[in-house]
């Protein structure tokens, strides 16, 4: 489902790729960062990340030339560990997590 969302998202000339069990890496040619966030920003509205049936981060970086791609992936990894980590701790907690509900 995390792949529909992803690809919806995106221009049909931007290339989207599963690159580990859950990671994707898209790059999007000849595009500005702010368009890389309006993208971002569009696939974290659609209903499914929205409405929790689909949990998604994304790490943002721009590479001038192929030269960059490398160390490029590597920056937009780190960034999307990092808005991972956010959002877990973003999250309310569960019952479970407030000391209620579980049978020791």
């Amino acid at each position: 489902m995390a792949a529909r969302v992803i690809r919806s998202a995106f221009r049909t000339k931007d290339i989207v790729s599963r690159i580990g069990g859950d990671e994707f890496a898209v790059i999007l040619p000849q595009t500005a960062t702010s368009v890389a966030r309006e993208t971002v920003r569009r696939s974290m509205s659609c209903p499914e990340v929205a409405n929790g049936q689909v949990s998604i981060a994304f790490g943002i970086a721009t590479a001038k030339d192929r030269d960059q791609l490398r160390d490029t992936l590597k920056l937009s990894d780190e960034r999307m560990y990092r808005e991972k980590s956010e959002q877990k701790r973003s999250q309310p907690e569960g019952p479970e997590d407030q000391g209620g509900g579980g049978t020791p």
